[in-house]
């Protein structure tokens, strides 16, 4: 079965793992990856759509990705996540979350 990494979209075509500068890395990368398949959990939400998420999703994603940034660079305590997440869900999150719920209901 064709697996997918993060830089793929298509469930079908399998990734090319390929960086000849790092000996072994496309042998270490597919075994880790293995390894990890039977923990992989299926994102509900492919092949859905959020109007929400489609027309806001990057604005509202931004703060969430540069807060996540500062904190991994040391310039935000680790403490401001909770908030980051609530800000998320307050402007938006939430109704993205209440489209995908509602489209994930109907498609059963």
């Amino acid at each position: 079965m064709p697996t997918t990494h993060p830089g793929s979209t298509s469930p079908s075509i399998p990734a090319v793992i390929y960086t000849p500068d790092i000996p072994n890395y496309a042998r270490t990368l597919s075994d880790a990856e293995h390894t990890l398949i039977p923990y992989n959990v299926s994102d509900p939400t492919v092949g859905l759509i959020s109007p929400t998420q489609t027309t806001n999703g990057a604005a509202l994603g931004q703060p969430v990705a540069d807060g996540t940034t500062d904190i991994v660079v040391g310039r935000r305590p680790i403490s401001d996540c909770d908030g980051l997440v609530r800000d998320y869900i307050a402007a938006g999150g939430e109704q993205i979350r209440t489209e995908f719920m509602h489209d994930i209901q109907s498609s059963r």
